[in-house]
């Protein structure tokens, strides 16, 4: 896959992940400077990928720091991405 292509692709996918943060907000009460918060990292995160792909080395991101524990459905999201699973079909409750 070329540069340009990978590219797009980290695009499209931040831009379905926007999507789907904004479906969540405008179904449940959330408070404006969550959404904003949350909007501002994601963002954070996208350049910090961005950035890896212009480096000339590849360069991990550096992970966030350790504040809290998540919630479980972001666990279980976490441990499918490090363990290679298939995405779940159906979302668990």
């Amino acid at each position: 896959m070329e540069h340009k292509e990978v590219r797009a692709l980290i695009g499209e996918l931040f831009e379905e992940a926007a999507l789907l943060i904004g479906g969540l907000i405008a179904t449940y009460d959330v408070e404006d400077e969550f959404i904003w918060r949350l909007m501002r990292n994601l963002d954070l995160l996208r350049q910090r990928i961005f950035e890896c792909l212009e480096a000339e080395e590849p360069k991990t991101p550096p992970a966030p720091p350790n504040r809290a524990s998540p919630h479980p459905a972001v666990q279980h999201f976490l441990s499918q991405l490090r363990h290679g699973e298939k995405p779940a079909r159906e979302p668990r409750p």
